[in-house]
């Protein structure tokens, strides 16, 4: 299986954009430090060694806060985002032996979506029990927007069984929506 990136990689961008304006201006602080000893050296031959622990030390606590910052940002990055409704909006459209159902319950939903794995989980919490399911992520649209929706993600995914599931992600985690497209059922998740 190949990995493909997201269409979307603006935070990745940015990371490195971060990045290289913080290597640079490490670099830069450094080379000021090493300019400013040099002259120094020349003026005060015999100067005392502390000035130069203390640069240092500064160094070292810049290079420190560089490597947590650029770690806590790639975990950030590698954390699923995770979505808790307590309401469900269902609807299966008629067909030739059934009339159409259209129904809300109030049982607790966790969707998952994580893009180190590229899934996304569904466990719904019914009376009656848990149900669970796992949608691979196939495609994600760039942010769409709808004067009713307000804007989204669109997700293609298949399910386990190889159905195709389309989800609409609210950028505003307000809904989520997953239709099933061989059949039109339409799920809608959201807080009431």
């Amino acid at each position: 299986m190949t990995r493909t990136t997201g269409y979307n990689s603006t935070y990745k961008k940015l990371a490195v954009q971060c990045l290289n304006e913080t290597l640079y201006f490490v670099s830069s602080s450094v080379l000021a430090d090493s300019f400013d000893l040099l002259i120094r050296h020349y003026r005060q031959r015999y100067e005392n060694q502390n000035s130069i622990k203390m640069k240092s030390k500064k160094i070292t606590f810049i290079t420190s806060l560089l490597f947590f910052i650029i770690t806590s940002y790639s975990n950030a990055q590698n954390e699923p985002y995770v979505f808790v409704f307590n309401s469900i909006n269902y609807f299966a459209p008629a067909d030739r032996h059934f009339s159409s159902v259209n129904k809300t319950t109030y049982d607790k939903t966790e969707i998952t979506i994580d893009f180190s794995t590229n899934k996304i989980l569904l466990k719904t919490y019914y009376s009656d029990g848990l149900v669970d399911s796992t949608y691979e992520i196939k495609k994600v649209s760039e942010l769409q927007t709808d004067y009713n929706k307000g804007n989204f993600y669109v997700f293609t995914c298949r399910a386990s069984n190889n159905a195709e599931a389309i989800f609409e992600v609210s950028k505003e985690g307000r809904f989520i929506t997953r239709k099933i497209t061989h059949n039109g059922i339409i799920h809608k998740y959201f807080n009431r």
